[in-house]
Parts: structure tokens; sequence; C-alpha cells
């Protein structure tokens, strides 16, 4: 058991000592990245987002300093901190809890700030941990709580936050709920808190000190506990005593500036990586704080804290100046992931040994007996000065985006013919009349290059009324949400049930009523540079060069344009490669990488020489003659594509024939193998039910090699019936041969009827004009497919279409240069600040009470 008030204690209860704080911060880590996400379902802004989160600590700003205050002047059997905490533990548990299941925004927030007002009441718990670690250990203290701190980095941001938009499989309970990340994130968090209450009750024994403050010591007659604490709470943590430890608190404040909770956003908003890239980023950085904070925490001890105070900051904000100049000259000032972690690295490994001798160093201006004080003081510090830089955050990168960055409006990418500068974009826009200073022009490139040239240009204008009918759009999701939850519950009237489907459907029609004005207005202002363009555009379907099918479409070969060059390498390299400029491990090109992603199920599969594996049958040719672009021959399974066919014959669109057919084939290579010699399909039939126009039949024959493990017809028609295609399954027959005959759901229907003309349908019709339209409509599909694939990561290819994308857009935010300009501005402010610091204590202003009593004990 851990004890207060030790002139000197075990290197080991100084490791204890730091475990429930850290355990208290790993646990509200939940309210950190998770909640955010948690937010954005409800909300986008930033500035809402922070002002939101920003409101409990000013509501309660008090709260934290009153029960910092009265630990100090109470005692009870159990000890003047520890209640304070596990009262707070238990309360900030519960909380944690609920938080995944809030129906709505207000729900969320009001968690949040519950949250915030309970952990004010276990404010103590830095406190407590200070009384068990005398000054002249603390620097050790704090390097072992920067240790632990770094390996709850480890697991949080290495393995869990990535694992957030997972879903788990519950088991006998899958129909009732399904777990996700998010929930188990929160679970944990909760879990663990309740261990940080329990730790604290056990593991830590008080002793009542000599001289403490009393209530009693100050209070007058009939005087209540409240208006004591206004009236000598302000009197003591403005006394000229503390004010070292606000000038300190307020350099590191200066320093400490950042997006906070918004962090995450820049990384998957405006770089594109996912939330296990950023954690794979500060859990890499973590790793090698483990070794840094405990070297961090024995220099503090060894040496002057406010020289390795100062120097470390110095460097953060080099390091930082560094990064931006960096960043800036990176092409499309993205930064490669393995760039990220080195300057991360290097930024969080000054920022551990300035925490390292940060407290250590702002307690050696304190006395012990006044730890509770200075605690309270640094709370209305963080709540009123700390808090308000992170509220301005949300403003300042608002007022950015206004200044600097697109509005919300209409976005649409075009294609053109041959690369054009910007200035031939504009003398175009002139020529038509085109309001010039409201349009914002971009070239675009793949990821990892840059030019001031291009085909592919994101143009944008703002639309006055645009930014509230996106906000309104997200107000009307969250509403909709709601009522839909309030559906849900049992015993339900029916009045209320009516009145409920029925404010509903009039906010669906709202909604829609919204996105057409929106779509409306992007339609408008596509069809404006397409007129204004003209002949510049690429020419519609022309995308496709060249097109071959065989007579029953197994084999296909499409040749297709795309704007950036599809020979590049794509590889990425690893950290450790990065460092000693080693190649990559493992060489990918956009072909190479294309291939692999279009391993699809209609692909025949062959045996691979050597192995037991099945490999997909396609080549994917990368071409700079006659165009740039690619060769992609495929071999497609012919069972696969006589299914497909049968459904697409009977007036099925494509798209939907396409995924019975994906549903249905793996079952069957997973009775016999995946090579289509196995088994065979044949003699199909599809036709829609008359009576029930939004149902299809679907019949063949379905027969395996000989070699195939013997089944029945019920296991079959069992196997086939629990497919999400199939309404109703009948197989008759028995082995090697079955009759199947399959009742197809609405969805793989609901669109029955002649899609209107395409341009690639019209593309195909002039390459392809002896083929019959069921080919041609699969070749349009594939070619479909292809784009999609190629456009996505990690290729990020543009298809040499006129319009690429046209669609709706809201403002457009910069959450990295707007920052760090800010961060260098305050980290400058900083250093001044501990100048003026180092003046005060050569002149003797300020001296260290709590080092000077320590050296006297």
């Amino acid at each position: 058991m851990l004890i207060t008030r030790k002139i000197k204690i075990p290197l080991h209860w100084i490791f204890y000592a730091q475990l429930p704080f850290v355990m208290a911060i790993t646990a509200s880590y939940a309210t950190g990245a998770p909640f955010l996400f948690a937010m954005k379902k409800f909300i986008d802004n930033p500035a809402a987002i922070t002002f939101l989160l920003s409101i409990e600590v000013f509501v309660t700003t008090l709260g934290g300093p009153f029960c910092n205050w009265l630990s100090d002047r109470i005692w009870t059997r159990f000890g003047r901190r520890k209640p304070f905490i596990v009262v707070s533990d238990i309360l900030k548990s519960a909380t944690l809890l609920f938080m995944p299941f809030a129906p709505d925004l207000m729900t969320l927030i009001i968690l949040r700030w519950c949250y915030g007002i309970f952990a004010d009441i276990g404010s103590p718990n830095q406190a407590l941990t200070m009384e068990v670690v005398p000054t002249r250990q603390r620097g050790m203290g704090a390097g072992f709580f920067q240790l632990q701190i770094q390996i709850a980095n480890l697991f949080f941001y290495g393995i869990i936050l990535g694992r957030f938009d997972d879903i788990y499989f519950s088991g006998p309970f899958e129909r009732l709920f399904s777990l996700s990340g998010e929930v188990l994130i929160f679970f944990a968090a909760s879990l663990l808190m309740l261990s940080v209450g329990a730790f604290t009750w056990f593991g830590i024994h008080e002793v009542e000190p000599p001289n403490r403050k009393r209530i009693t010591d100050d209070r007058r007659p009939g005087e209540s506990l409240f208006k004591l604490f206004f009236r000598g709470f302000f009197g003591e943590i403005l006394h000229k005593s503390l004010l070292p430890l606000y000038l300190l608190l307020m350099a590191g404040t200066l320093f400490g500036v950042g997006l906070g909770t918004l962090e995450p956003l820049l990384y998957t908003d405006q770089w594109g990586y996912s939330l296990q890239e950023m954690g794979t980023n500060v859990a890499i950085g973590a790793t090698l704080g483990i070794f840094v904070s405990l070297l961090a925490g024995w220099i503090a001890d060894k040496t002057s804290k406010f020289k390795v105070y100062a120097t470390a900051l110095t460097l953060t904000l080099l390091s930082r100046i560094v990064w931006t100049v960096f960043v800036y000259n990176k092409p499309n000032f993205r930064p490669e992931l393995h760039e990220i972690i080195l300057f991360g690295t290097v930024q969080s490994i000054f920022g551990m040994i300035a925490g390292a001798a940060s407290f250590p160093l702002i307690l050696e201006y304190v006395e012990r007996n006044q730890l509770g004080t200075a605690g309270a003081g640094m709370g209305v510090f963080t709540s009123t000065i700390r808090n308000a830089f992170g509220m301005g955050v949300g403003l300042y990168l608002v007022m950015w985006s206004i200044w600097f960055l697109p509005q919300a409006g209409d976005r649409v990418d075009v294609v053109f013919r041959q690369e054009l500068a910007e200035t031939d974009v504009r003398s175009r826009l002139v020529s038509d009349g085109v309001d010039l200073p409201s349009i914002d022009l971009e070239p675009l490139h793949r990821p990892g290059t840059d030019g001031e040239t291009s085909r592919h240009w994101k143009i944008r204008r703002p639309v006055e009324e645009a930014g509230d009918l996106h906000k309104k759009l997200k107000d009307l999701g969250n509403v909709i949400a709601k009522d839909q939850l309030k559906l849900q519950r049992p015993h339900l009237s029916p009045e209320t049930e009516t009145t409920l489907r029925a404010h509903i459907a009039s906010l669906r029609d709202e909604e829609q009523s919204i996105r057409k004005r929106l779509k409306d207005s992007t339609a408008a202002f596509e069809a404006l540079l397409t007129r204004s363009f003209g002949e510049s555009l690429a020419p519609s379907g022309h995308d496709i060069v060249s097109a071959r099918s065989s007579p029953d479409g197994t084999e296909v070969s499409l040749v297709m344009e795309f704007v950036e060059p599809v020979d590049a390498d794509i590889s990425k390299r690893t950290l450790f490669e990065a460092l000693t400029f080693s190649p990559p491990s493992e060489r990918r090109t956009v072909a190479s990488e294309l291939r692999r992603v279009l391993e699809t199920v209609d692909l025949a599969r062959v045996p691979v020489p050597g192995s037991r594996d099945y490999a997909p049958r396609l080549e994917v040719t990368p071409l700079s003659e006659p165009v740039n672009g690619m060769r992609i021959d495929l071999f497609r399974d012919p069972d696969f594509v006589t299914i497909e066919s049968a459904l697409t014959a009977a007036g099925i669109p494509w798209d939907n024939a396409y995924n019975v057919a994906n549903s249905l084939l793996p079952p069957i290579r997973g009775l016999s193998s995946p090579d289509s010699a196995s088994y065979a399909v044949s003699t199909p039939l599809a036709r829609l039910d008359g009576e029930r126009p939004t149902l299809v039949f679907l019949v063949f024959d379905l027969r395996f090699d000989d070699a195939t493990v013997s089944l029945k017809a019920a296991e079959l028609q069992t196997l086939l019936a629990l497919l999400n295609q199939v309404v109703t399954a009948r197989v008759t027959g028995a082995f090697p041969l079955f009759h199947v005959s399959l009742d197809l759901p609405t969805s793989a229907v609901k669109t029955v009827g002649e899609k209107p003309p395409s341009d690639r349908a019209a593309r195909l019709r002039e390459l392809l004009p002896e083929s019959d339209e069921v080919r041609r409509t699969a070749l349009a599909g594939i070619a479909d497919r292809i784009t999609q694939i190629a456009t996505a990561g990690p290729t990020f290819l543009t298809a040499v279409r006129p319009v690429p994308r046209a669609q709706p857009a809201d403002r457009q935010y910069d959450y990295f240069f707007s920052m760090q300009f800010f961060m260098i501005a305050t980290d400058v402010l900083g250093l001044l600040l501990l100048g003026f610091i180092i003046r005060l204590e050569k002149r003797g202003v300020i001296k260290r009470v709590g080092a000077i009593e320590d050296a006297n004990r």
C-alpha cells in the first residue's frame, strides 16, 4: 500500500503512485477522438464542436477548484482526497457507459458535460499523487508518468482507436444487437475508470498532515461553507505566492495550443488517412517515448528543471517551423505517413522531455500544504485561460476558412483534352462571362504528384444559402434519427406511432426538397461550365479507347484512358526504410495495385502451380501509346456469365444481375473448388413473374464434378435459401446433377426497365456494332466497375470523362497551415514569457518555496 507524506520512498512506489492518475487519463481518451467522431454523426462545424465542448468547463469553473480547496481542509477516516476521487470515478464510469447510445447531439453533449462535472469532483487526484512522491523524486515521478502515458498511447492509438468503425459478432444475441468498435471503446473506458476507483480506495493510505488547515480556522460564526469558500478562495489562489505557478502555466498553455479534439480531422478529412493510420503515428511515437520519458525524468532530477524545460520548448518551436516548411513543399501539401510519423515522433520526444520537467518545476514553487490550493488555482486557470484558447481554435479555423478557403456551394470537376494552366482555364471562363472573383480553381493530381498544369481541374463557386442548407440537412438527419429511436420504444400507442411516422415523412420530404435545391444548383453550374469549355473538354464516353468481347462473353478486353500516369511507382516506405534511406521492401505500381483490387468474384480461377491456392485470371498492362491508359484483359467465369446474361436478357439491370451472380457463385465454389471446371451451370432461364413484376424466377441446372464431395438436394436447397439475394429456393435431382429454381427478392429487380442510354453504351455501340446488347451491357458495367476501383485508393486515377464529379460542397477547412502559423506565434510568446520568469527569479520577486521547504526537512 502507498503511504503519503514520506520524505523518501522506494522507486517502485514512485511508479505505482502514477498509475491511478494515468489510468484515469487513459480512460478519458474515450472523450477525445472517439467522442469527436460520435459528435460528427450530428455536427460538422469545428467552431460549434469546440464551443459545445467548452461550455461545461466555463459553467463549472469553480467545481474542481472547490473540491481541491475542500480536500486541503477536511479529514475523514478514509482520508481527505480519496473520497472525492472514488466518488468521481464511479460517476464518470457510468457516464462513459451511456455515451455511445446517445440518440441525438444534445443528449451526447449533456453526457459529456456530466462527465466534466464528475471529473471536477475528482480533481484532487493529482494532489494525492504528489503527496505520495516527495519533491526530490518528482522528476523521476514525471518520468514514470510519461512512461505509463506512452504505453497507454501505444495501446490506445496503435490498436484500439482504429477499431472504432468495426462491427463484432455478438453470438446468439446477433439479432438483438451488434457490437461496434465505438461501443466497446466506451465500455472499456468505463471499466478502466472503475478500476481507478478501486486502486485508489484499496491501494493508497493517506496520513493526516500535522499542520493542515481546517475549515473552522477562518470560518466566521454562522457562515456557510460556500460563502467561506468564495470569501477565502480567491484570496488564496490569487495570492502573490502563486504568481510563478500561473506564469509557468501560461507559458505551458502558449506552447500547448493545438487542434486538440479536432486533430483527428487533420488526418481523416484533410490528409485522407484512416483512424488506424493516425493511431499508428501516435503509437510509434509512444514506443520511442517509453525510453525517452525515463531518461527525461532522470535528467530533470539531476539538473535544473527550468533549463530542461526551456531547452525542450525551444526545440519544439524549431521542429514546428521545419515541419511547416517541409509540408509546404510537399505535393498537394500532403505528407507521406512515414514522414508524419518521423516528424511527429521528434516533436513528441521534445514534448515528453518538457512534460517530465514542467510539473515538478511548477511544484517547486508551491509548499506541500498548499498543493490543494495550487491544484485549485490550476483548475481555475485551465477552465478559463487554457479552455478559452481551446474554444478560440474552432472559431479561428472557421474564420481562416472564410478568409482563405472556398465556401459552401457547388463543386464540379472537369477533364480537358489536354493539360491547361490556370490562366488558360480562366480565359475560357472570362470569354463566357463567368464571374471569376467568386470562382475557385485548383489543378488536381494523384496524391504524391504536383504541378501548375493539369487536365483535371476542380472548380468551385460559393452559393449564399448553401451553408445554411447543409446545416439544415444535418439537423434534419438528427431529428429523424431521434424520432426513429422513439418508434422502437416498447408499448408505443398507435396514435403516437402514427404521429411519429407522419412527422418523419414530412421531415424526409423537407430533406429531399433541400437536396434537390442543392443538386439543381450544381447541375446549373455544371451546364454553365460544359457550355463555356465546349470542345475543350474530353469527349464523353471516350475513356473507353477500344473494347473486345468473345461471343460467349467470357473473354473481355478493354483499353481505358486515364489522366494520371499509369506506370507510376506508388510504393510506400516504412519509417525504418525512410530513416535508413533504403528503397521500399515491396515495389508497387499503379498497374500492380489495380490488378490486385480487380480480383473480383466474376473472374475465372485457375490453380497456382505448387500451391493449393487459386488465382483469378486477369492481366493489367500499362500503355503510353496511343494513349495514356491501360489494357485490362479479364477471363470471366463461364458459369458467372451464364447466370448474369440470363438475368440481363430478362430485363434486369446489369448491376443487379451482377450482384445476384456474385451472391450465388461463392457458396457453390465452396461445395467444390474455385476452379470452374469442377462444376457447371447450364440451361439458365430467367423471367419476371407476371403477377408480381417485382419478383423474378431464375432456374438452371447445376452439375458437380465426380470428385466433389457428395451432397443431398435438401442440403443445397438450405444453403441457397440462406442467401440475401434469394427469397425461396427449390432444388430437385440427385448428386451430381441438380435442378435449381430460385425466387429473387424485390431488391434484385427494383429498377427493372430499360435504363437511359449512357455515354459508355453509345461508345460501345460505336466500337462493337456487331455485338448483341447483352454483351455490350456487360462491357459497359465492367468499364464502370474498373473506373470506380481505379479512381479510389490506392491508385487515385481519373477517368477521361468530361465531368468526373459534380456535387454540392460544404465549406472547406484547413487544419494544418492555419494551426501551424498560430502555434508558432504562441510558441514565440511562450519563450518570451519564460525569459520574463527568469528575470523575476533573479531579482528575487519569486522564489521556489516548495524546493526550499523540502531542503529544510
